[in-house]
C-alpha cells in the first residue's frame, strides 16, 4: 500500500545527505489563505499571520494550540513549509482537544535540527507514550503498548538536512495505524502505533506554540485526504459497505426472505437479504442477548471467559475493520 505521493532519491557524497523530491499538487487543498487566521482558531495573543505566513508571535505565552476548524483528519497527507527560529512548536495530527486551545495526541516536533525527527505525544496520558520515534527511527507499538525500535538511519546525519531559521518542507502521511514524517524529502521517522488504548485513527489538525517566547511560521498548508473517491454506494469491489444488524429474540423463520409463511412483513431485510448473501446455517455462541454480542464483536466463544466486558488486550470485529481501512460506528445497545 503505498504511503506517500513524494518519490525521494537520496544519495550521499562525501558523507552527506541529498535528496530530490518531485511532489505532485493533485488532490491537494489548500487549508490557509496566507492573509489571514479565517479557519484556525486560537489565541489572538500567541498566533498573527506574517508576510504570508501563520507565525507564533514570541510573546510571553503558556503553552497553547491554533488548531485548524475545517475537520478532522482520518487517512491524509499533508504538506506545509515551515521555519524554526527558537523556543519549541510542533504540528499536531490526528489529535483531539480536552481544553480550550489544548490538545492531546500525534506531534512532529518543530525545533532545532538537533531535536527533530521525534513523533511525540503531546500532554501524553502516559510516561511511555512521550515519545513514541525518534531521528531515523522506525518504531511498532503494538497493542499492548510494548515498543519495537529499528534504527534504520544515523540520527544526526538525518537531522543535518533540516536548516534552523530557514524554510523547510515538511510532508506527514497516514495511512491506518502507521505515521511518516518527511523533512525537505527525507524520511525523518515512522511510526505504526496499534497501542489499543491511545492510538488514533482520526482527529484534528493544529500548530503548536510552547509557550515562553516560541517563534515559529508555517505556510502552503495542504491537505490531502486519501480513499476519499471511494464511494458510499458500496461500488468500490475492493471494499464493500458492511451493515452488520443484531436482534435480539428474532427466530430463524421471522424474516419472510427465509420464511414465505411467516406473518411478519420483513420488507427492508428481504431486499438485503436479496441483494447479499443468505447464511442459512448459522448458529449463536450462547442463548443471551449479551453473550451472543461479545462472541460476534470477539469470534470468542463467551462461555469459556468473563463475557460482561471486552478487555483491552482482545481484538474486535470493529477493530479488524479499522486496520483494513474501514470507518466504524455503531446505532442502539
Amino acid at each position: 500500500m503505498p504511503l506517500s505521493l513524494c518519490p525521494v532519491a537520496v544519495l550521499r557524497r562525501g558523507g552527506r545527505i541529498e535528496k530530490k523530491t518531485d511532489l505532485n499538487e493533485a488532490g491537494f487543498t489548500s487549508v490557509f489563505n496566507g492573509k489571514d487566521l479565517s479557519g484556525w482558531e486560537g489565541d489572538d495573543k500567541a498566533w498573527a499571520v506574517v508576510d504570508g505566513a501563520i507565525k507564533s508571535t514570541g510573546g510571553n505565552t503558556n503553552k497553547n494550540w491554533l488548531i485548524w476548524r475545517g475537520g478532522e483528519l482520518n487517512d491524509f497527507e499533508l504538506r506545509l513549509s515551515f521555519k524554526f527560529t527558537r523556543g519549541n512548536s510542533g504540528v499536531q495530527v490526528r489529535s483531539k482537544e480536552i481544553d480550550r486551545w489544548q490538545v492531546c495526541g500525534y506531534q512532529v516536533e518543530i525545533a532545532d535540527a538537533s531535536k527533530m525527527g521525534l513523533w511525540h505525544h503531546s500532554l501524553a496520558p502516559e510516561k511511555h507514550r512521550s515519545h513514541l520515534a525518534t531521528s531515523g527511527q522506525r518504531v511498532r507499538i503494538g497493542r499492548d503498548g510494548e515498543k519495537k525500535i529499528e534504527q534504520q538511519a544515523i540520527s544526526g546525519e538525518v537531522q543535518s538536512i533540516c536548516r534552523d531559521n530557514d524554510w523547510n518542507e515538511l510532508v506527514v502521511t497516514a495511512v491506518g495505524p502507521r505515521l511518516v514524517q518527511k523533512i525537505n524529502g527525507v524520511v525523518f521517522a515512522e511510526l505504526v502505533d496499534e497501542e489499543v488504548r491511545h492510538s488514533a485513527r482520526s482527529g484534528l489538525l493544529a500548530l503548536q506554540d510552547h509557550g515562553k517566547g516560541c517563534v515559529a511560521a508555517f505556510k502552503d498548508i495542504r491537505i490531502k485526504h486519501l480513499r476519499a473517491s471511494a464511494k458510499n454506494s458500496g461500488s468500490n469491489p475492493a471494499k464493500p459497505n458492511i451493515v452488520l444488524i443484531l436482534v435480539d429474540d428474532m427466530g430463524y423463520g421471522d424474516p419472510q426472505c427465509f420464511n414465505p409463511k411467516s406473518r411478519l412483513k420483513t420488507p427492508a431485510i428481504d431486499r438485503l437479504a436479496k441483494q447479499g448473501l443468505m447464511v442459512r446455517d448459522a448458529h449463536a455462541p450462547h442463548s443471551t442477548c449479551i453473550a451472543s454480542r461479545y462472541g460476534l464483536l470477539t469470534g470468542r466463544y463467551p462461555m469459556r471467559e468473563s463475557f460482561r466486558n471486552i478487555s483491552p488486550e482482545k481484538s474486535t470485529l470493529p477493530e479488524l475493520l479499522r486496520r483494513n481501512g474501514y470507518h466504524t460506528g455503531m446505532v442502539g445497545k
